[in-house]
């Protein structure tokens, strides 16, 4: 798992944020990101009526969670300012 958090989440009253999820190109396709995940799902089931996540296109990782039960919702681009 990577040095830095693997998985950050935060909480509101109505629902659950995952901000993150990583793992290390070495421990990838072991399971990791699945438990991590479901991990989060479990400990909002009955306090929180929503979890959410962003995901960019081309992520690989939409395939978990939609295999989790997450379903697309809106979509947005990224907006980058240069200084």
């Amino acid at each position: 798992i990577a040095p830095r958090l693997p998985l950050l989440y935060s909480t509101a009253d109505w629902k659950v944020l995952i901000n993150q999820v990583s793992v290390l190109p070495e421990y990838r396709r072991k399971g990791l990101a699945n438990a991590m995940v479901r991990r989060v799902i479990g400990n909002a089931h009955g306090k929180s009526p929503v979890i959410t996540l962003d995901v960019m296109d081309g992520n690989p990782s939409k395939k978990l969670y939609s295999e989790l039960g997450f379903v697309a919702g809106c979509g947005y681009s990224d907006y980058v300012v240069e200084s």
